[in-house]
């Protein structure tokens, strides 16, 4: 296979990020995608069966967003 056609080849979004991440589990590459923790372009992605050609370093695993809390949600003993 020439260079060209194996960078031209359409993978699934997980597939791509298996072959990134080869100690990652695929459970654990699902879940990230759930989590909204996979990106291209800085963009999250969520469904890990879109096709596209080789992402290259566009394709990242991100943090999830530390969930906000209001004063309102603690209880009572916290705010003392």
């Amino acid at each position: 296979m020439l260079e060209d056609e194996a960078h031209s080849e359409e993978k699934s979004v997980l597939e791509w990020l298996s072959r990134r991440y080869p100690d990652s589990p695929r459970k654990r590459l699902k879940e990230w995608f759930a989590k909204g923790r996979i990106q291209l372009n800085g963009k999250v992605i969520k469904k890990s069966h879109e096709l596209m050609s080789d992402p290259g370093e566009q394709l990242s695993i991100g943090n999830t967003q530390a969930p906000i809390f209001s004063a309102a949600c603690l209880p009572v003993s916290m705010l003392n």
